[in-house]
């Protein structure tokens, strides 16, 4: 009976590490994927200028928003 269950267990394991050629593909086929979506990136903020920036419902950026060290920061001063 010990033997058995020993057999059993050893098959499972064997069948439990086997590799699947489908999981390689589907693993290529996402890396693909992931080049192409970083191609379509739109660069929102650029770190030097505030062009194409507005506030909601304004035509242009409201006083106080400034770059300090290439980050977008509010002066509250």
């Amino acid at each position: 009976m010990q033997k058995t269950i020993t057999l059993l267990a050893l098959i499972a394991v064997l069948f439990s590490c086997k590799n699947k050629p489908e999981a390689a593909d589907a693993a290529e086929e996402t890396s693909e994927e992931v080049a192409d979506a970083e191609s379509d990136w739109i660069v929102l903020f650029d770190g030097t200028s505030l062009d194409g920036w507005r506030g909601y419902n304004q035509d242009s950026l409201p006083p106080g928003w400034v770059i300090e060290d290439g980050a977008l920061a509010f002066n509250t001063e």
